[in-house]
């Protein structure tokens, strides 16, 4: 979904793609006929059958946050869960454009009237994952507070990356990889250090989110900033997991493997714990005990 990697002009591209759809389906269809674009019929993570197709003028009208019109569909019989296709991602709904276009009363109105706030589109994205991707701190926050799952992993896009690697098209792994785009086991907070959202980081760290989850591919939301040179997102996963007493300062790790176990028990009765861990080239989970045996 263009939207979660902040591309305007393929933004722009995906509304015009999206109308020009629905126009050719309304002229295509019979009296009568509900009109289906491709991606219809998918069904919520929850199981729950989709709630038909999204008209593209309610879609317009979340976009620049009309709410009036889009409550008015609503209320003449349109379904909350109806879901529409962007050109590369289905199983988008209104949800899903309220948060993309952060449009935080939309979103508000929507969740009260019971859009299912857990529904991951075809690339496994959820709207807190959508939220997190933009920086939107007003929406993560209105999400949580009507109960969103800060730990929600995703559950979709590993078939697609599996057939790629068997079929010889590593590129679309690669590409997938790069973007984040269904990879199984991602969480809001992976995606937050993934794009650079540093606030984002700290704001879900705070809701609760898992530092040591990892995606299908064994990467942590830690290692993700790492890899992606993300230095705000870095420090705010470590300050916070020393202030917790589970990471171990580069210090007291280099002093674990000297040997120097002074410094390493000085440290421990300050208050550090026997069971905290750091990263080093690349492998996480390293403690002191497997320090010292290096």
């Amino acid at each position: 979904m263009v939207e979660r990697l902040g591309t305007g002009r393929g933004v722009d591209a995906v509304r015009q793609h999206w109308l020009k759809m629905q126009r050719k389906a309304k002229a295509a269809a019979s009296p009568g006929a509900v009109a289906a674009p491709s991606g219809a019929g998918a069904s919520s993570a929850g199981g729950a059958p989709s709630g038909g197709v999204l008209p593209g003028e309610t879609f317009a009208a979340a976009d620049r946050g009309d709410e009036a019109a889009v409550v008015a569909w609503l209320d003449g019989g349109g379904q909350i869960e109806a879901m529409f296709d962007d050109g590369s991602t289905s199983g988008l709904t209104l949800l899903s454009a309220a948060v993309s276009f952060g449009q935080s009363s939309l979103v508000e109105t929507l969740l009260r009237r019971g859009a299912n706030i857990e529904h991951q589109n075809s690339d496994g994205d959820s709207a807190l994952m959508l939220a997190s991707a933009k920086g939107n701190g007003q929406i993560v926050g209105i999400l949580e507070s009507h109960g969103a799952d800060v730990n929600q992993v995703s559950g979709f896009g590993d078939r697609l990356v599996v057939e790629a690697g068997i079929t010889g098209h590593e590129r679309l792994v690669d590409v997938r990889l790069h973007n984040l785009r269904g990879v199984a086991g991602t969480t809001a907070l992976m995606v937050a250090a993934h794009h650079n959202q540093s606030d984002i980081v700290t704001q879900l760290l705070n809701l609760g989110a898992e530092v040591k989850a990892r995606n299908v591919y064994g990467k942590t939301a830690l290692q993700m900033a790492k890899d992606k040179g993300n230095g705000g997102c870095v420090e705010a996963i470590e300050k916070h997991v020393a202030e917790r007493g589970g990471l171990v300062p580069l210090n007291v790790a280099g002093a674990a493997q000297r040997g120097d176990e002074e410094a390493v028990v000085a440290w421990l009765d300050g208050g550090g714990r026997v069971d905290a861990t750091n990263e080093r080239g690349g492998l996480s989970g390293l403690t002191l005990l497997m320090g010292a045996a290096f």
